[in-house]
């Protein structure tokens, strides 16, 4: 792919101004920042309150099988990408995109900026938000209610409707990867890789034209086919593990499979006390 992005301009450096660097690190740091401060800001007042706030699990140590839960992860991804692009043509709701602007003619310098802005720092700043702070911290009412909740929300922060089920499904994704992991740097690396994927799409897109389906068409199958065989592949090590471990953990969603991330308090609330909290002063101002 690298060729084909500098093909238009590779005996030349990249074209970016000190103005788009100043624009780019500007964006950058105010997306951080709109998901970063929240996050602390939780962990400082729930210290007031029982019970204490879940630390995000922030270690870079990962079991040995984390790339092919990314691998997975990318295959369910761009399925979901697909089956919403389906449905959002069934129903003839291309109506919405008539608000955003006409595409844009990427230099290689818009290409770096865009990576940087629309893959790095989400990835990172996302998976602060929805994972370590709210799924983690929602696990005490459950896993299957935290995964769903904490999906609902990232689902939500994306503010289009067109993208619901596919940003939805995409939160599902790395949920598991935070749980069967242990650490946040699973899901980031799968949120950078997924998000990268996007705008590669779209510089290709640009650069190639006509040519831009076919191949964009044998790629994602063929990533769909490596997430297969890794999901086999991680399904036989989690069977593996379930077998040897003596005191298996988790249950329900889960099965027998030993949880990377601790085990669910004993004695978590009920699931009424989770819908309530979803009607919250905060809530409410997040979803507006």
């Amino acid at each position: 792919w690298l060729p084909l992005l500098l093909a238009d301009d590779l005996s030349k450096s990249l074209p970016v101004t000190p103005g788009t660097m100043a624009g780019t690190a500007i964006e950058t740091a105010a997306y951080l920042m709109l998901f970063i401060l929240p996050g602390c800001l939780y962990f400082a007042f729930s210290k007031k309150k029982a019970p204490s706030a879940e630390p995000i699990r922030v270690s870079p140590v990962m079991p040995r099988y984390f790339p092919l839960l990314i691998l997975c992860g990318m295959a369910v991804i761009i399925v979901a990408a697909n089956v919403n692009s389906f449905f959002i043509d069934l129903i003839a709701f291309d109506w919405i995109y008539d608000a955003f602007p006409a595409p844009i003619r990427y230099t290689n310098g818009d290409a770096v900026a865009e990576m940087i802005i629309t893959a790095l720092a989400p990835a990172f700043a996302e998976e602060f938000m929805f994972r370590g702070v709210c799924y983690g911290n929602m696990r005490r009412y459950g896993r299957p209610f935290a995964l769903t909740a904490s999906a609902v929300l990232f689902a939500l922060m994306h503010q289009n409707p067109a993208q619901t089920f596919y940003t939805f499904c995409a939160g599902l994704v790395m949920g598991l990867c935070y749980e069967l992991s242990g650490s946040i740097w699973c899901g980031v690396f799968l949120h950078m890789f997924n998000n990268l994927f996007a705008v590669f799409s779209d510089v290709l897109y640009d650069r190639l034209g006509d040519n831009y389906g076919a191949i964009m068409t044998l790629v994602d199958a063929a990533i769909i086919l490596l997430g297969l065989g890794s999901a086999l592949w991680l399904y036989v090590i989690l069977r593996r593990q379930r077998e040897t471990d003596e005191k298996p953990t988790g249950g329900g969603l889960f099965g027998n499979v030993p949880a990377s991330l601790p085990p669910e308090t004993a004695e978590r609330p009920d699931t009424l006390s989770a819908v309530r909290a979803f009607f919250a002063p905060g809530m409410i101002v997040f979803t507006v």
